[in-house]
């Protein structure tokens, strides 16, 4: 199954736009269609910002379904790569969990391009390499 670990920015515009790559992304992890890494540290880090930016119950109930199916890793290994160190944890989760991809709209993390076989990529980008990868039944290239 496809891997991903969402960046806390993702996650919250997700939430409160719709209509936004990021909302079909997180529709698509609820819908078990792909799996989202977490860990502790963002997990404490989405909860405190959704909190403090998110005042629809609806959009919270949604984020309440998304972390439901979520698998928790806790990194043993922890990288310093990015430049905004903050940023290093999302890294960790996804070496720990085996991810894929990082969607991110973080420059910090999207320069990076790729790590240890984790790819980083926008919401936008990551969406089409679903889409296509899925329309053309390559779906071992998605697998374990």
């Amino acid at each position: 199954m496809l891997k991903v670990v969402l960046d806390t920015n993702v996650l919250i515009k997700g939430v409160q736009d719709e209509f936004s790559y990021a909302n079909r992304i997180i529709n698509a992890i609820i819908e078990g269609k792909m799996l989202a890494i977490v860990s502790p540290r963002i997990v404490r880090e989405n909860t405190r910002l959704a909190e403090r930016l998110i005042t629809d119950d609806e959009y919270m109930d949604k984020l309440e379904d998304f972390y439901d199916v979520t698998k928790v890793v806790m990194p043993v290994k922890h990288l310093r790569l990015s430049p905004d160190r903050d940023d290093d944890k999302f890294l960790d989760a996804a070496i720990e969990g085996s991810a894929n991809f990082i969607v991110s709209d973080d420059s910090d993390l999207l320069d990076l391009g790729e790590v240890d076989s984790v790819r980083v990529v926008a919401p936008e980008e990551f969406l089409n390499i679903y889409t296509d990868g899925y329309e053309t039944e390559e779906k071992s290239a998605w697998s374990e």
